[in-house]
């Protein structure tokens, strides 16, 4: 839905209807301290500033110990020899061969001006010079790459640019209580052109090294790649008559947590220069913030562990820091994304599945606590996954007894022991339904184009996150969307008109029909290499000597159930591709796939909702 044409003051006004979490950063705040009421934004902001600094102080989090000796070191060797001997540094230079060392290169106008010309004008910065002017600034760009240029051969990061303000944002629950809100860090412009210039470099040299299974702060990964992977893994094994066993870890305060000395020694092992190291040194240290509230600023304070917030370089310096947690794991497999970690085991006897999960847990609680991040076992979740009857079970970590679930919540997904994801579904239509009559309600006062664009943002999106993970659930699940669907379009052509009907009037198609158009373009993503890597293997196509009419097929996975076999992402989806014209499947882009694909009447993939 093209929404190019609605205002700023429009999406004002609608979204408080819509959503409760429209409340602005600079909302009067009003804080309990030690039974105290706070009600000064200068006390308040001093009061968070202090909270925000020190965060990871009651962690207890383990400090790699320096050694007995280490002479008169600079700063970099002085890191190098400290973690010399820690296990991650050991196991990344044990499994990567280093050809050549990393140097940061020199810029020239032309980068610096396309990086300032892909500058968002939506982001919020820190400064006194907004976006669109450094946009309209041709003069600026000869200087910023001279001054980036210098910065690269001084091995210095300017401390300007260092600065952050934080605004508190409530998260949740009291509204009085600080730990429930959440820094929302704004750095200044230029840092921003700095960062992107230091990333497009870093990245295109470490990439090759990350693992990839990594799927967060990747181009073209998400976190529906990641659950797409997990869940089909799941799937083929319920599908075996096998177990699945799955632990879900929680981690407190995770990005706070991070080392800089163990990001830069890491670094090292990835083959960073020198120079390139103590640049990245300079620039994780002596970084300060402050909290902004009203019109009211903290004193600065230092920050001396963790990635920056709102940075560009912070995300990927997170996956540089948790890439080799993969390397731990030996008997069971690892879903990561971000600092969601899944770890899970598949076996045909649930006694195998349960020491494979204890075996690897130790191993990663170890890594944790060698690399400074804090697991909380209590928050931990596990379950078991099954056809057969079984005994409920438990497990013991870190002398926390875990208890088995019926269900849990990974990445926005509620996934139950069944797959069936009745649950998820139930969420996402209550969640429909409140929308549907707020849409109601105001309905008269809009036009049908903005009516649309309301029914599109609010309510049909609520169906359109990891579609590839639940689309085939039960049939009576899809119905409750379905009707939601209907509801929808009778508030917004204010007509009683039947589903088809209205489908024919709105000029679209069902729900269902946009998630089997959506499965078949992550489809041609993955056989044109577009997609992660591991998601090229699901989709591959039949060894042919023939030239067929319809061109290439893929292999079907083999499946012996319905549930767990024919009623999948991975089968329905290589079906579907196999019904395609060569003519679509053919394809040199993905947009004029796209665009082929719109134009085909209702597909049938032959599934339960479909019949």
């Amino acid at each position: 839905m093209d929404t190019s044409n609605t205002s700023k003051p429009f999406w004002n006004t609608c979204k408080p209807y819509f959503s409760n979490k429209h409340a602005k950063g600079d909302s009067k705040i009003i804080l309990n301290e030690n039974d105290n009421i706070i009600l000064e934004n200068k006390c308040i902001a001093n009061i968070f500033n202090s909270y925000f600094e020190s965060v990871t102080d009651s962690l207890e989090l383990f400090e790699w110990p320096m050694p007995l000796w280490q002479g008169n070191l600079n700063i970099i060797d002085s890191i190098i020899q400290k973690f010399s001997f820690h296990p991650s540094i050991i196991q990344i230079k044990s499994n990567i061969v280093i050809k050549n060392k990393f140097y940061f290169q020199p810029v020239n106008e032309s980068i610096v001006k396309t990086v300032i010309d892909n500058l968002s004008l939506q982001k919020s910065i820190s400064g006194e010079i907004p976006t669109f002017l450094i946009k309209r600034c041709d003069f600026i760009f000869e200087k910023l790459s001279s001054c980036i240029n210098e910065s690269f051969n001084n091995n210095k990061f300017p401390d300007s640019l260092k600065l952050s303000e934080i605004i508190p944002i409530h998260k949740k629950d009291d509204p009085t209580d600080k730990t429930n809100f959440r820094p929302i860090s704004i750095l200044p412009l230029l840092s921003k052109v700095f960062e992107k210039i230091m990333y497009d470099q870093l990245y295109e040299y470490i990439e090759k090294f990350l693992n990839m299974l990594l799927c967060s702060f990747r181009k073209n990964h998400s976190a529906q790649h990641a659950l797409f992977r997990l869940i089909q893994s799941w799937e083929s094994e319920l599908d075996q008559n096998g177990f699945v066993g799955t632990i879900l870890m929680d981690l407190s305060k995770a990005y706070d947590c991070l080392s800089h000395d163990l990001i830069v020694a890491k670094l090292e092992a990835y083959g960073l220069s020198r120079p390139s190291l103590l640049l990245m040194h300079d620039y994780l240290s002596f970084r300060k913030q402050r909290t902004k509230v009203g019109s009211y600023y903290s004193n600065w304070s230092e920050i001396d562990r963790g990635i920056p917030q709102g940075s560009i370089l912070g995300p990927f310096l997170f996956n540089v820091f948790i890439n080799d947690i993969f390397l731990f794991v030996e008997k069971s497999m690892i879903c990561n994304f971000a600092d969601d970690n899944t770890l899970y085991s598949c076996n045909k006897n649930i006694n195998n599945v349960k020491e494979n999960l204890i075996f690897d847990m130790e191993k990663l609680l170890f890594w944790f606590n060698v690399n400074s991040l804090k697991p909380n076992p209590s928050k931990f979740q596990f379950m078991i996954l099954c056809k057969k009857a079984y005994c409920k079970q438990q497990l013991i970590i870190d002398k926390k007894v875990i208890k088995e679930s019926n269900e849990v919540k990974l990445l926005g997904l509620t996934i139950d022991n069944k797959l069936t994801f009745k649950n998820h579904i139930d969420t996402l239509c209550q969640k429909a339904y409140f929308k549907l009559h707020a849409l109601r309600r105001i309905r008269k006062f809009l036009s049908l184009e903005k009516a649309k664009v309301l029914g599109n943002s609010f309510i049909e999106s609520q169906f359109n996150y990891s579609t590839l993970i639940w689309m085939f659930c039960r049939k009576t699940s899809y119905q409750k969307i379905q009707k939601i669907h209907h509801k929808t379009l009778k508030v917004i052509y204010q007509t009683n008109e039947s589903y088809d009907e209205l489908l024919e009037v709105s000029k679209s198609v069902s729900i269902h029909q946009k998630h089997l158009r959506f499965l078949l373009i992550e489809i041609y993503k993955s056989v044109s290499n577009i997609n992660p890597e591991f998601m090229w293997s699901y989709f591959i196509y039949k060894d042919s000597q023939y030239n067929l009419r319809g061109g290439p097929s893929l292999r079907l996975p083999s499946a012996k159930t319905t549930h767990f076999g024919t009623n999948t992402s991975h089968f329905r989806g290589s079906l579907l591709w196999n019904k395609l014209p060569n003519i679509i499947k053919s394809s040199e882009s993905i947009s004029e796939f796209k665009s082929k694909i719109q134009k085909l009447g209702n597909i049938n993939c032959g599934c339960q909702i479909c019949c």
